[in-house]
C-alpha cells in the first residue's frame, strides 16, 4: 500500500470586487509581509523551466508588487487588450527541490461573476521544515490574519491528498461558511 502524500492548502475566495489596482497592490504586499514573516521568505516568478524561473527573484517591495499585478492581467489575443473584467494577479514559486518548494497564486479586483473570481491560494511543500505539518500553529494565524485583510467569503486551510493519491483529504484546520 501506497503512503498518501499530503501537502498544505490555504485558500481565500470572494466573489466580485473592483478593487483598484492600488488597493489590490498594497493587500497583495502586505500579504507576502505575513507570508515572510512565517518564514516563507522567497520567491520566484514562474519560467518556462525551473533554471529559467531561478533567475526570476521577486523583491518583497511595495513597486514591485504592482509591477507584478499589472503583468499578471488577462489580455484578449487579437487584439491585445485587457479584459478588466479578470482584475489583476501572479502566481509566484519558491524555488528548490519539489517536495519543500510552496507557492503563491492570487488574483484580486476581479468583477466577474463566475467561478469566484477573486482567490489568494497558498500552497505548503509536501515536506521539511516549512510543511503545514511543521507549521501549523504559524499557518493557523496566518490564516487569520489574511482573512482580516482581504475578508473572503470562504477560506480553507487544510491538509489534502497530493494529485494521484487515493487518501481522502483530512478535515479542515480551519475554515470560513
Amino acid at each position: 500500500m501506497t503512503t498518501p502524500i499530503y501537502c498544505g492548502l490555504l485558500g481565500l475566495y470572494w466573489g466580485p470586487r473592483g478593487d483598484e489596482l492600488e488597493q489590490c497592490a498594497e493587500s497583495a504586499y502586505a500579504s507576502l509581509a505575513l507570508f515572510q514573516a512565517a518564514g516563507f521568505t522567497t520567491y520566484f516568478r514562474l519560467g518556462r523551466s525551473r533554471s529559467e524561473a531561478m533567475k526570476k527573484a521577486v523583491s518583497i517591495e511595495r513597486e514591485s508588487i504592482r509591477a507584478l499585478l499589472e503583468k499578471g492581467r488577462i489580455y484578449t489575443d487579437i487584439p491585445r487588450e485587457p479584459i478588466v473584467e479578470l482584475g489583476w494577479g501572479f502566481h509566484l514559486w519558491s524555488g528548490g527541490r519539489e517536495a519543500e518548494s510552496y507557492s503563491i497564486s492570487l488574483r484580486c479586483g476581479a468583477v466577474a461573476e463566475q467561478p469566484p473570481p477573486n482567490s489568494l491560494v497558498f500552497n505548503f511543500p509536501w515536506s521539511g521544515r516549512r510543511s503545514l505539518v511543521e507549521v501549523q500553529e504559524r499557518a493557523c494565524l496566518l490564516f487569520e490574519q489574511l482573512v482580516e485583510l482581504w475578508s473572503p467569503e470562504s477560506g480553507i486551510l487544510q491538509e489534502q491528498a497530493a494529485v494521484a493519491t487515493p487518501a481522502p483529504n483530512k478535515p479542515p484546520l480551519l475554515s470560513l461558511p
